[in-house]
């Protein structure tokens, strides 16, 4: 017989598959019986003919695919199953896409989110000592990532090189108002002029040798060139003005330890710990120090600056006198057996022995520790001297986990200093008050990673008119308005990076100007400064306005790197500056101040300086 399922041949009068199991239902006949059979009933045609038939529904049969119930099909049927085959394929992709993906949606959100997640439980499971301990230390961390980061990054490398092109342009109001005094107008015409000059300076410096080159022009002719070399190695500062004089002027300069304090500086960027390495030291001394606090309190409130109002989470700590001592002993008795900050006090040692042969070896390890003894034994003693007094009440402001403020209040109940940032969507306002001393408010808007604000600053000053000090009155102070300041399209990436890339105007409060300078608050002066800085780049521009009419600005395009390499200047060496000065060639710097179309009064200038120099 023939398997139905698996088309083997299996013995007669079985009831099971011995190659796949299946049960045997129906007999089928093999090709060689149904051969046999054939010869033994040849003679019977119509026998014949029937075995003939079932020979082929036998070969049908046989050969048939099952359905994914192995069910058989129709015999003979040929049956599409290219669409169940899709469905299916179909089917597997999505299950293994959801298998893979929901898990990553998690972790990703998870991962993004991790900071909340975490504060969100132990705010919630957790008491209000272990919320203020956590919000306190991802703040202070972020601070120390900035100021770790800021050391390590800090090129200490003296040598550094650049050119500076500045321009400057008078606008038409300025030059009517400079004028108005002059009935010649040659002032006038004298203004304009300036707006054909540009300078340019470049500048480098090795660590021991500082170059400057100085090149003028005007409408395309050039004014005054002239080279410097400061060498501070040998002490003498080289003046070259080859268009004006053949003598190089000579000057001794008093250097003292300058190159030896460049190379300080460059070998200290060298002793400094990596970046990795203080960020570590400082998040575990910042844990050591927050274990000791006890005793927070919690509460929301809703705080309000101007018009923007946001729910804090207020957290309250009473510092006294234990808790400075107990922080301080924990820190000493970690860092008394700390072998990094043991091996960098033993390579900051050594750098100073390289510049003061002269000083005395120490023994870090012994030193260290007994300096960390001594101070610990003195802490102890105070401790015991010192009843628990109470020093200040800090106040956080948290929103989100993050503390977006603090406050300190003495014990009399005064508050000493504060400073807050709220938020209400994209809006947020600032302010900073420092008691007796200065306040700033500000509010602005976050576009995107562009800032935009205004902040008035005001400072106090002592009411000493109104003082009553023979009755030992106390002194009052008297808030003075400064100045504002307007920030606009400021990046706030570029400005995490290092680079300010935004515009600054600062105005002078009209109230402070009437009672320092009368006459400067009729033209309520401002000063405006825009900035576009790169790694290789800085564009700035200076505006100066008065009731906000631009009067005039300054421009300088500074591009980094480029060495002028100036020598010290070849020709003859002269010491006397009389003697050079006498020298120089004024008429030819003339002759090139009228080829640069410059003004009647320019001229009359130069000539003045001439006469000056012969008598």
């Amino acid at each position: 017989m023939i398997c139905k399922k698996c088309g083997h041949e299996i013995p007669e009068n079985i009831n099971f598959c011995n190659a796949c199991g299946s049960p045997v239902n129906t007999p089928v006949q093999s090709e060689t019986q149904i051969n046999n059979n054939n010869q033994t009933n040849s003679q019977n045609n119509a026998e014949q003919t029937n075995n003939q038939n079932s020979n082929q529904y036998s070969k049908n049969y046989a050969n048939q695919v099952t359905d994914s119930n192995n069910n058989f099909a129709d015999p003979g049927f040929e049956e599409d199953t290219s669409k169940d085959k899709k469905k299916s394929s179909k089917k597997k992709l999505t299950r293994n896409i959801l298998a893979i993906g929901i898990p990553l949606i998690i972790a990703a959100l998870v991962f993004f989110n991790w900071d909340s997640i975490v504060g969100f439980c132990i705010k919630t499971f957790g008491s209000d000592t272990d919320y203020f301990r956590y919000v306190e230390s991802k703040t202070l961390e972020d601070t120390a990532d900035s100021l770790t980061s800021f050391f390590s990054n800090t090129n200490f490398d003296p040598k550094q090189a650049a050119t500076a092109k500045v321009e400057c342009s008078l606008s038409d109001e300025f030059i009517a108002l400079a004028s108005k005094s002059d009935s010649s107008g040659d002032l006038s015409e004298s203004l304009k002029w300036l707006n054909d000059v540009t300078l340019t300076t470049d500048y480098a410096f090795d660590g021991n040798k500082l170059q400057m080159r100085l090149n003028s022009d005007a409408n395309g002719s050039s004014l005054l060139n002239g080279d410097m070399v400061a060498d501070f190695e040998n002490g003498k500062c080289y003046i070259s003005l080859p268009e004006l004089n053949d003598e190089v002027f000579v000057q001794e300069i008093n250097t003292g330890d300058f190159s030896q304090a460049t190379a300080l500086l460059s070998d200290l960027g060298e002793v400094l710990p990596e970046e990795e390495v203080l960020n570590e030291l400082v998040e575990k001394y910042l844990e050591i120090a927050l274990d000791t606090i006890e005793d927070v309190s919690a509460e929301e409130k809703d705080m309000k600056i101007g018009s923007v109002e946001e729910e804090c989470t207020v957290l309250k700590f009473t510092v006294d006198s234990d808790v400075l001592f107990d922080m301080g002993e924990a820190i000493l008795t970690e860092a008394k057996d700390d072998d990094e900050i043991k091996e960098f006090l033993k390579d900051y040692s050594n750098l100073i022995k390289k510049y003061n042969p002269e000083m005395p070896d120490i023994d870090i390890d012994s030193e260290y520790s007994k300096g960390i003894n001594e101070v610990l034994d003195e802490l102890k003693e105070a401790k015991k001297q010192v009843k628990n007094e109470k020093l200040f009440v800090l106040y956080d402001y948290v929103v989100d986990h993050r503390v977006v403020g603090r406050a300190i209040v003495d014990p009399n109940g005064d508050e000493v200093f504060r400073y807050l940032t709220l938020h209400d969507g994209d809006d947020f306002a600032f302010e900073l008050v420092a008691q007796n001393a200065l306040e700033i408010y500000g509010s602005g808007t976050n576009d995107g990673d562009m800032l935009s604000a205004s902040y008035n600053v005001s400072f106090f000053e002592p009411d000493f008119e109104n003082w009553d000090y023979e009755n030992d009155e106390e002194l009052t102070y008297v808030k003075e308005a400064a100045f504002d300041l307007s920030i606009s399209d400021l990046d706030m990436d570029k400005f995490e990076d290092g680079y300010v890339c935004g515009k600054f105007k600062f105005s002078l409060d009209k109230e402070l100007l009437k009672k320092t300078a009368p006459e400067a608050a009729l033209f309520s002066p401002s000063l405006e400064v825009i900035t576009d800085h790169s790694e290789n780049n800085l564009k700035l521009t200076l505006n100066v306005f008065t009731n906000d009419t631009k009067l005039f600005d300054i421009s300088a395009d500074i591009d980094y790197g480029k060495d002028p390499n100036v020598q010290i200047p070849d020709g003859d060496l002269n010491g006397s500056s009389s003697r050079w000065s006498s020298n120089l060639d004024l008429d030819a710097l003339e002759d090139a101040f009228k080829k640069a179309n410059a003004p009647d009064i320019v001229i009359d200038s130069v000539n003045s300086l001439k006469r000056s120099i012969k008598s």
